[in-house]
């Protein structure tokens, strides 16, 4: 519980930082259209212009800075939770990212992106203040427009700046690239752990049914003490094996709806918003799109499945109480009536898990290796 929660927060970090990245760009694209045009001090009307437009790309870099400051401090809470909570003891810190183990892969690859993402962070808040400080000084010789080749001297700053801002305008991107890429690391390996606990659920439910029909195949008789007392071992072993395909029915049912939302959340340009089918997934999770295809229809097999073991459990529960009643007439035949019900029931469970067991191992071979 204590691993899931840091998980759960540090996925929640990832997601922030990605988000974080994007007014940056914006910021810094607006910013440029207003220093890209050369600036004159020796024309009042072209003076004036050149200060407005310096305000106004000072404006989009305070705003690029400030998401910056926010995007560093997101990816660091994230980078700490994951070297506090990867570490054995939480209240010492992994020696690095690198340094998490196997079991958090995920948060591994996520952090080293969001590493990459952080340098570039900082590379690009440098890169914004130097701009602001040529501004700045363009601003000043605009005050000057007597001083000899003062327009040599603001073109000098100006390309400064532009040149300043266009690093800062790559390094947001390689950033946002490396920010997408995390929180694609984060869901996506989520994804598959999910197909991979369903799978599992999968092929003990097929064992579980298969030894039940083992128990439910022979003749049970009421009218033999001994051959009662038989059946109604058998009936509870069956029924021991139906209530564990029941509960890891149940448990695969709840792991591939979690894989799908993630599939839809992870998948979407938005997070916090869900694509409309998982169909909609674009062609860079191909995996996930083939496995989520395959989920769904293992989805409906287990639904059947489920609603047949809880029919066979159902004959079963009747077999018991007939057996308590020897002497009714016709009773042995009614038992067989019951059995019979109760072993269709259970062949149709079987066929359904068969079924679904093969889409979720298709499922868990698309994403086995998917990046």
């Amino acid at each position: 519980m204590a691993a899931e929660a840091w998980r759960a927060r540090f996925r929640e970090r990832v997601v922030e930082a990605e988000k974080r990245w994007e007014p940056v760009r914006v910021s810094l694209a607006t910013a440029l259209t207003h220093v890209t045009s050369p600036m004159l001090a020796s024309d009042e009307e072209e003076a004036a212009a050149a200060r407005t437009r310096i305000q106004l790309a000072m404006g989009e870099l305070g705003n690029a800075s400030r998401d910056l400051a926010l995007a560093m401090s997101v990816m660091k809470a994230a980078e700490l939770l994951a070297l506090h909570g990867g570490s054995v003891n939480p209240s010492a810190l992994v020696g690095g990212i690198s340094h998490l183990g196997a079991q958090y892969l995920a948060e591994r690859d996520a952090g080293t992106k969001l590493l990459e993402a952080y340098k570039a962070a900082r590379e690009a808040y440098v890169s914004v203040d130097w701009c602001r400080s040529h501004l700045d000084a363009i601003l000043l010789l605009l005050d000057h427009p007597s001083l000899p080749g003062i327009d040599d001297s603001i073109e000098e700053e100006r390309a400064a700046a532009d040149g300043h801002l266009q690093a800062a305008k790559g390094s947001a991107e390689l950033g946002t690239e490396k920010a997408v890429g995390a929180r694609e690391d984060a869901w996506r390996e989520r994804f598959r752990d999910r197909v991979v606990e369903a799978a599992q659920c999968w092929e003990r439910l097929c064992v579980s049914l298969s030894t039940a029909l083992t128990h439910v195949t022979s003749p049970m008789l009421a009218t033999d003490e001994e051959e009662a007392a038989a059946a109604r071992t058998r009936i509870q072993l069956a029924m021991g094996e139906l209530g564990d395909a029941s509960r890891d029915l149940a448990s695969a049912m709840s792991l591939m709806k979690v894989a799908e939302l993630l599939a839809l959340h992870g998948g979407s340009v938005n997070p916090s918003t869900r694509l409309g089918g998982i169909g909609l997934l674009g062609d860079q999770y191909l995996a996930e799109r083939n496995a989520g295809t395959k989920l769904r229809e293992a989805g409906k097999e287990a639904r059947e499945a489920y609603v047949s073991v809880d029919w066979c459990r159902s004959n079963l529960d009747a077999i018991l109480l007939l057996l308590d009643h020897p002497r009714l007439p016709g009773v042995d035949g009614m038992i067989e009536e019951e059995l019979f019900v109760a072993d269709d029931n259970l062949q149709g469970a079987i066929g359904n898990a068969k079924l679904g067991n093969e889409r979720v191992a298709g499922a868990r071979q698309d994403v086995s290796g998917a990046n």
